[in-house]
């Protein structure tokens, strides 16, 4: 003696028992089912696009990255070279005209500074 009491009604089965779709039903059935496939497949397709599009901007912001590390390398290197050469001009006017050498010494300075100014600032 069982006192359960079904809240579907019957014999206490969750569902009741199968009945054959009409013919009408089941194509209302596979029309309701493709429509959600397509709504699925337009949502895989708008995913994957989105994805293809960070992608991109991610190799364009690495690029770009790789580029400004160039650029700054290159302007190091060419501002070490130009600090070479100006020190090396200053010595040899201070031979020649040795009451210049502070005057060199200060515009060398100046350059040096500017520069090291303009490296920090990525510039």
């Amino acid at each position: 003696m069982s006192n359960d009491i079904s809240l579907f009604g019957g014999g206490g089965a969750l569902t009741p028992p199968a009945q054959p779709l009409s013919a009408a039903v089941s194509r209302q059935l596979r029309r309701d089912l493709e429509q959600v496939q397509v709504g699925a497949h337009v949502a895989i397709a708008q995913v994957a696009a989105r994805h293809q599009v960070q992608q991109a901007e991610l190799a364009s912001q690495t690029a770009l990255r790789a580029a400004q590390e160039h650029a700054q390398s290159y302007l190091t290197a060419t501002a070490l070279s130009n600090t070479a050469a100006l020190v090396s001009q200053a010595k040899s006017h201070a031979k020649v005209t040795p009451e210049a050498g502070p005057f060199l010494e200060a515009i060398v300075t100046g350059y040096v500074q500017g520069t090291v100014q303009r490296l920090n600032k990525g510039l």
